[in-house]
């Protein structure tokens, strides 16, 4: 998604704030456009809708607040998002901002960091919201012609058994004798399409079509014809028949019964191919699924976002602010400090992004799968290291490598794509670290077997319940007893998925309080 296209209004009554915040914004590659008061914004938006709106509070004539009212009271200009821009500090001034429809504040004097920070981050939302509404749109679409065309299926099947000698199925005459034989005195040219059977072959063998219904519908079948045979009511049928092609295929029978002077039994019917039917069926029972998961996945993702990005922006805010309006009273390691904050919440929101993004590859079958020469060991090693030195440094990690290979350790050579396997080994050690109590050991092995590399991660945490090791690697989703640790459930999905690039597999075992191992084998190319 290319949100450096975004075209943002900025409303504000101070020419020198404009030319700020316009150069700010085009010099990273939006498209600007710019109103001095709340009447001309308000007429502006209303032909020529920008993805995004900043909007000064204090302004002559009508305010900020009145604009953003007046802009959410419009059908066409309500879903664009407004973020107010106002020195105000006042928790009241905030929460009229976000009653009024308002989804942020930038705090005055702006600073281009945080202005192009929640811009992007609003315009990610935005774009992402529109595309699931119209994946939405489609899908309800569809569902509609589908139920349109069952309807229509539907009637036609009333319209053709009032005109049963016109039906392009198969017509027929059954005849079932007091002596338990039967016979198809008469069958239509429509059994060819029907039964792959001609009407002579039929006629000769009248249980030639009966032996063809599926074994699971037969009994069905033959309940349904003695209670027509005794109560002469109408016969109706469906299920599946076996063709001699060997295709499967659903049919539909109805008829009506006559007893003859005889005392044989007589039914005048058709028989109908619903094999499109039951597919068009299957598919409004699979579209109905797909769009439940896509409204479930929606609100996930929304909640997650509000929730992960909220953190990190507001240190960014705080620590922004004491720089500015404390930097003459903080002494240069305190302002370090704040700067190091900043910094690790912009690299939180930005290893987030990436996470999404990597996601969003793979569901679009978009992963690329680089394999090179690659050094486990060694990277292995690299990762540990970098990990002790942030979120690891609490924590014990033990790497062991050990080899049941014909082959010497120091001349083996594997083909592996090392930006996955950096996926895979560094999401599952941070999981192990981050859901461990400090002090515990995490232990990393390295198996190389004949074929395959096979790595074990295990951890003395708090371990995953049973209900939950099944969705454990959907996306978003998280144990239910993390509790107030901090994550967005995209870590696993992404193992998972290069995982799955490889042709490997992965398995865990885990009890709660106890810990939990995971296990990966990638299938290895020897060099």
């Amino acid at each position: 998604m290319d949100i450096e296209q975004g075209i943002i209004l900025i409303v504000d009554d101070n020419p020198t704030n404009l030319g700020v915040l316009s150069d700010c914004l085009s010099g990273s590659g939006f498209e600007v456009w710019i109103a001095q008061d709340g009447e001309s914004a308000i007429e502006r938006v209303d032909y020529a809708h920008p993805d995004i709106i900043l909007l000064d509070v204090l302004m002559p004539g009508i305010d900020g607040f009145e604009t953003c009212r007046q802009l959410k009271a419009n059908p066409s200009t309500q879903d664009i998002p407004v973020i107010f821009m106002t020195a105000l500090s006042d928790t009241v001034d905030k929460v009229k901002g976000f009653e009024l429809g308002a989804v942020d504040y930038i705090t005055k004097p702006v600073q281009h960091e945080e202005v192009l920070a929640r811009v992007r981050t609003h315009l990610t939302m935005r774009k992402l919201t529109q595309k699931l509404q119209q994946k939405n749109a489609c899908l309800k679409q569809e569902i509609l012609e589908r139920q349109q065309a069952q309807e229509a299926l539907r009637q036609s099947e009333q319209r053709l058994q009032k005109l049963a000698k016109n039906v392009p199925g198969m017509l027929y005459q059954f005849c079932w004798r007091p002596d338990g034989s039967m016979a198809f005195p008469y069958v239509s040219p429509g059994c060819r399409q029907i039964y792959e059977l001609e009407p002579e072959v039929i006629q000769e063998n009248a249980r030639v079509i009966i032996e063809l219904i599926h074994p699971n519908h037969r009994e069905y079948f033959d309940q349904s014809v003695a209670i027509s045979a005794q109560t002469l009511q109408p016969w109706n049928w469906e299920g599946q028949i076996i063709l001699p092609s060997g295709q499967c295929k659903w049919i539909q029978g109805a008829a009506r019964p006559e007893r003859l002077d005889n005392g044989s039994i007589l039914w005048y019917g058709m028989v109908m191919d619903i094999s499109k039917l039951k597919q068009a069926e299957a598919a409004i029972s699979m579209a109905l699924t797909k769009e439940k998961e896509l409204n479930e996945l929606k609100s996930r993702f929304v909640s997650m976002t509000s929730h992960e990005f909220r953190t990190p922006l507001t240190t960014i805010l705080s620590s922004a602010q004491m720089l500015e309006y404390y930097s003459h009273k903080l002494t240069e390691e305190k302002k370090i400090i704040h700067l190091h904050r900043v910094q690790r919440a912009t690299n939180q929101m930005i290893d987030m992004l990436n996470d999404m993004l990597v996601l969003g590859k793979a569901e679009a079958g978009k992963v690329e799968f680089n394999p090179t020469s690659l050094d486990l060991p060694s990277l292995c090693g690299e990762l540990i290291e970098e990990l002790q030195q942030g979120i690891g440094k609490g924590h014990h990690i033990e790497f062991t490598c050990e080899y049941n290979t014909p082959k010497t350790p120091n001349s083996i050579a594997t083909c592996l794509d090392e930006k996955l396997v950096r996926h895979i080994i560094g999401n599952l050690l941070s999981n192990a670290i981050k859901y461990s109590p400090e002090e515990s050991t995490v232990r990393l092995s390295l198996l190389y077997s004949q074929k395959n590399a096979i790595f074990t991660i295990q951890d003395q945490g708090i371990g995953i319940p049973e209900t939950d090791q099944q969705r454990l690697f959907e996306t978003f989703h998280r144990a239910a007893n993390v509790g107030n640790i901090e994550g967005t459930g995209l870590g696993l999905a992404i193992v998972k998925n290069s995982v799955d690039a490889h042709g490997g597999t992965i398995t865990l075992s885990s009890e709660v309080n106890v810990g939990t191992t995971f296990t990966v084998t990638l299938p290895l190319i020897y060099l």
